[in-house]
């Protein structure tokens, strides 16, 4: 397919089966991007953010890339914080899972090394609904050689 679509397919296959991350079970749904109509809570989803050369590596090919991936936690709840909770869990696993030395390559796709990964959350109260919607966005790196 390509480094995109294979790394990002990578990153879902990982935490899909994760335990408290498994679809259909504790995640309603994995996409593939930002869904433009969810059909449940939480969600997860993975896309690519583009790459930036940071120079020339020291083997051939020559040119190193940091490439930039969001992994979206979306949750949402009649409860005030039920859904902030559990956002920041599913953070916490997807850290460890994804800072396992196994999974550090994801499947080849990239350079088994350890990245800065950042993370921002947002909030959204619709006091018609009664409902809080808590999101979190997991920048995650990783780096090639091409």
């Amino acid at each position: 397919m390509g480094i995109y679509v294979d790394t990002i397919q990578a990153i879902i296959d990982l935490l899909k089966v994760a335990a408290s991350l498994i679809e259909g079970t504790d995640i309603h749904k994995y996409y593939f991007g930002i869904p433009t109509n969810p059909s449940g809570h939480p969600f997860i989803y993975v896309q690519y953010n583009g790459r930036t050369a940071t120079g020339i590596g020291d083997t051939t090919p020559a040119f190193e890339y940091n490439h930039v991936y969001e992994i979206g936690v979306v949750a949402m709840t009649g409860h005030e914080d039920v859904a902030e909770k559990s956002v920041y869990d599913k953070i916490l696993l997807i850290d460890a899972i994804l800072n396992a030395d196994a999974n550090l390559n994801l499947g080849g796709n990239v350079t088994k090394m350890r990245m800065s990964r950042d993370v921002s959350i947002e909030h959204q109260v619709d006091t018609k609904k009664r409902t809080m919607m808590t999101w979190a966005r997991i920048i995650h790196q990783t780096r090639t050689y091409e």
